[in-house]
């Protein structure tokens, strides 16, 4: 499975379930927020650094990727599977992540 079909296998189960947010880490499994809560999503394994770069050159345009890269940390929105996301993407003890939050239709 690609990391997009996994990245939207995870915000098919948060649309689904009505959540707000996809918390993705390299090396973890990806978290759905729910009521405040985030719940581990165990049934797919964790995303791999590589998986989150290629998800980072998914969302992000080159001029994107070039700050990210300066400045560790950037805001963008990204369309998948017909909804917005308006998302961070951020560098956090080494480790990436990137943070995903559904807007609501």
């Amino acid at each position: 499975m690609s990391p997009v079909e996994k990245f939207e296998k995870c915000l098919a189960q948060l649309i689904e379930k009505e959540g707000s947010d996809l918390h993705l880490r390299e090396d973890r499994v990806a978290y759905l927020r729910f009521k405040k809560l985030a719940n581990p999503q165990v049934d797919l394994p964790p995303f791999s650094r590589q998986e989150i770069l290629e998800l980072l050159r998914t969302f992000l345009s080159q001029e994107k990727l070039t700050d990210f890269s300066t400045k560790k940390s950037i805001d963008f929105s990204h369309v998948a599977l017909g909804r917005r996301l308006r998302g961070n993407a951020f560098v956090e003890r080494g480790k990436l992540a990137i943070v995903l939050r559904l807007i609501p239709v």
